[in-house]
Order: structure tokens, then sequence, then C-alpha cells
């Protein structure tokens, strides 16, 4: 792409190893304004409001100067430009995080300002560059195999990683692999199956980034004994949170980690401001379903009943500020019971058990007249013959408002089992001695089963990337009540 092509060929590295970097104009360069009007007038605006605060202007000044001590940005002189300069003022405004461990004030530029309607801002005279890191997803998925887990923070991580990599990783080869794979922004979640191995990835990955003058942090562990190599000032603070009854936690992508217990929880403030019967409108309800982030599916029970009530909303077509009808309120303030239920609910992070002797996969899926969803669970069997079962992650979605037969929305689930399975194999990378996927719909394998010529277009289309994925697992045959053991909330809800 031409992004990574001008990267790769107007990129320096200065004597410490740090990137000199610039930036990837496109074609519409021209056309930026320079914003120095509103960015002044958000200026003055924002020195008001600390002005009131003195707590948070000192962080705010602290922030600024660090920018400043790190070579980030300098104090400029408006008149020694040269006639004509094209120039952009980046607006920039002061964000508190309250649970954040140790930056409390995080300062936000804001590049998609406009001068006006006519004139584009910083971003949209930019190239876009690829995807370089997985998905959330992936990375979460990871870092629930590994006995020993960890976490780290890279300090003032400007994109450049993969090039790191590609000049630094043949010397770091296990810390290569964690900026690649385990490895989102600038949060690292990664872990080993020994404490040794740990500290070892540890070490490495501590020594590439340093490398390219990315210092990494807020570092966190399962082992107190990793832990234990760690300078105290380059660990992560742990938040307490005895509301939820968790001892302490701290956040990774978006979920919250309870590392002493080696448990995870979901982040959603499930505290409810109370809305009468004429402010609970359509917008109300919708800010609040927003609000759920569950990237493996582990809630997925409350949250299908949340898609369902969105849809109803939906097909009830009344305006964002209206008043929703007393049915949809009514199961509205139902939902609450089991969402009230959801920040004390902990989720073991290691699905893996020491002493297992093989692990298998097995996938179900499912479909009710409203929805259709899918789960995958790791089994580890031991040598006496026993077994314990994990959930991995789950999706389900909603049925579409078009008319469909049980038969298609079961088969609809088959594919999303399909490409959830997709997803899990490479994340998991580990060695599995059998996959099986699970249907209780007779027709749906047969369908499988099936030339795609013999089958109709709608349920051709859906065969074909089952089929396209069929190598290495097997479909099989399971009665609706042993399934809906396993999969029936991702369909039903609770």
């Amino acid at each position: 792409m031409a992004c990574e092509a001008h990267f790769l060929s107007t990129y320096q590295r200065d004597k410490s190893g740090r990137f000199i970097v610039r930036l990837p104009f496109n074609e519409n360069a021209s056309k930026l304004g320079d914003c120095r009007a509103l960015a002044l007038k958000r200026f003055l605006i924002q020195e008001k409001r600390l002005i009131n605060n003195p707590e948070l202007q000192a962080q705010y000044v602290k922030f600024i100067q660090e920018y400043e001590a790190l070579g980030l940005c300098r104090e400029i002189f408006e008149a020694n430009d040269p006639p004509n300069q094209q120039k952009y003022y980046l607006p920039r405004h002061a964000v508190l995080r309250p649970s954040s461990s140790s930056t409390k004030c995080r300062v936000v530029f804001n590049a998609s300002t406009k001068s006006s309607s006519v004139q584009l801002s910083l971003n949209e005279v930019l190239q876009v560059g690829p995807v370089v890191q997985n998905d959330l997803h992936f990375i979460i998925l990871r870092f629930r195999k590994f006995k020993i887990a960890f976490s780290g923070d890279i300090a003032k991580m400007y994109r450049c990683l993969v090039q790191l990599v590609e000049e630094e990783g043949k010397s770091f080869p296990i810390a290569a692999r964690i900026v690649k794979d385990e490895t989102c922004m600038d949060d690292v979640l990664s872990g080993a199956g020994s404490i040794e191995e740990a500290i070892g990835a540890q070490r490495q990955l501590q020594q590439l980034l340093e490398s390219g003058g990315f210092p990494i942090r807020k570092w966190c562990s399962n082992s107190p004994e990793f832990l234990e190599h760690i300078p105290i000032e380059d660990q992560e603070k742990r938040v307490p949170l005895a509301e939820r009854g968790v001892n302490e936690a701290i956040k990774v992508l978006g979920l919250l980690w309870d590392s002493s217990a080696d448990t995870l929880y979901n982040t959603k403030n499930t505290k409810q401001s109370p809305h009468s019967q004429h402010r609970f409108t359509k917008r109300v309800m919708y800010s609040e379903i927003a609000k759920f982030f569950d990237p493996l599916g582990l809630i997925f029970p409350v949250t299908v009943l949340a898609k369902l009530l969105a849809q109803r909303l939906w097909q009830l077509k009344i305006g964002w500020n209206n008043p929703v009808d007393e049915g949809t309120a009514r199961q509205w303030n139902e939902l609450q019971v089991p969402m009230s239920l959801l920040a004390h609910i902990a989720i073991p992070r290691c699905v893996t058990f020491e002493g297992a002797i093989a692990h298998e996969l097995h996938g179900f899926s499912d479909a009710s007249t409203v929805a259709y969803g899918a789960c995958i669970y790791l089994r580890s069997l031991f040598a006496d013959g026993s077994a314990e079962l994990r959930l991995l992650t789950s999706k389900s979605k909603v049925a579409p408002l078009e008319e469909l037969s049980i038969p298609r929305k079961e088969l609809c689930a088959a594919r999303l089992l399909t490409r959830l399975l997709v997803k899990v194999i490479p994340a998991l990378d580990m060695e599995l001695r059998e996959i099986v996927l699970w249907c209780d719909s007779t027709i749906v394998l047969a369908w499988i089963k099936k030339p795609l010529n013999q089958l109709q277009l709608y349920v051709r289309n859906r065969i074909a990337i089952i089929q396209q994925h069929n190598s290495g697992y097997r479909w099989k045959y399971i009665r609706s009540q042993q399934n809906h053991r396993f999969s029936w909330s991702t369909t039903r809800g609770f």
C-alpha cells in the first residue's frame, strides 16, 4: 500500500534507536485548513476549566512537560514562519480517567477538527495504513491459554513496532512473536507455560522494545514470582473494586483482570440511573445497550436479550427521544436483574489445566425463532479418564426481520460456528486431538454433505462457506435437549 511504501522510504532511526517518521499526506493535502481560530478558542475554554481545577491543571501541565522532554513537541514562534507556509493547529483537551492506575489525566489531540466545511481535517489528508495487529478477540483468546500470564504497557508507542520487529526480531524471536501476535496498540497480553519461560519472554520483550526507544511499564502477572523480577515502579498499580467483591484488578483491553485470583470480569457499569416513564426513551436504551463490551461472548445470555430489545425498538419506528411502549419498558426493567449480576461474575482466565494429556475443541450451534448463536469449548483430558470443559468464546445474532424457517436459522448458526472456529484455531495455536462441531438439525447436517449444485441459492451460499473450512474437523448430530446444555442461552438468554 502507498502508506506503507511511504513509511519504508522515509523513516529514520536516531542514535538511540528511536524512529523518526514523516506524516503520509495524500493527494488532498492542499485542502488542509490551519484550524488556528478553533484551536485557540478550545484552548481558552480548556484554560478556564483548568484554573478552576488545580489538581487537573497540575496533571495536564505534567503531561505536556513530559511530551516536551521526550522531544515529541516544541515551542514555535509564528513570526518566524515563512510566507504561505502550510500549517495545522491541533486542538487538544484533557480527559479524566479515574480508573487509570497511573495517568489520571490524558491529553487527547483531535485531528478530525476542520477549519470550515470546505476545508479538510488533518486525518482526512493522511493516507490510511494497513491493519498490522491482531484483533481483540484473537489477543484475549490467546491470553487465556497461558498458565503464567503477564501484561504490560508500551509507553509512547507510535506504530513503528512492526518495522522494529523486521529489523531486530531475529535477535529476539520470542519477543518478536509477542509484538506481532499478542499486542494491541500499546497493550501487551502474553504469557508462557512456566515461570522460567515467562521471565525469559519478559526480558526479551524489554530488550527488543528498548532497542527502538519504546520503554515498557505497568507490568502485571498472576505469578508473584514473575513480579519479583520487575522493579516496583514498573509494576501496574491495581485498582480496588470492593463494590464488585474483587480484591484488586487492572483493565486489559476493556476487561477487568483480577490477577491475584486470575479471573476476568465485565467492565460495564451496571448501576442504572432512574428514568421516569416520560424520560425512558429509545435513545436511553440504545445508549445503555451500546455500553456492553463482550469481545469473547462470555456474557452472551444478557447481551442477546439486549440485542432483541434493540431490534424491537427498531421495529416500532419510534423517535429517538420518544418514550418507549409499556411492554418494552417492562422487559428492560426485567433485564436489570441479570445485568446487575454481571459485575459479580468471575470468569477463569486460564482455560488449560496442569497435567492434561490432550485437548479437544467442541463447538455447538443452535437457533430459536428470534436468534441464533454458536459457542466453542476447550476440553482438557487427563490420564485417569476424566476431563474438564471451559467456554472459550461464543457469538449470537438476532434473527433477521424477514421470515426464515427454523432450518435456515439453524444453517445461519452453523455458518456462524464455522467462522468462529476459523478465528479460534490460530488464536489458541495448540495441538488438538480432535475438533467436533455439534448441530441438532438433521436437515443442516444433510445440507453440509450435499454437493453445492444440488442446493437452493440461499442454502448453497452458506454451505459453501462451511465446506470451504471443512478440513480437520467433523460435524456430528446432537439431540436438542443435550445441545441446549451448551448453547441454549446464546439464542434465548437467561
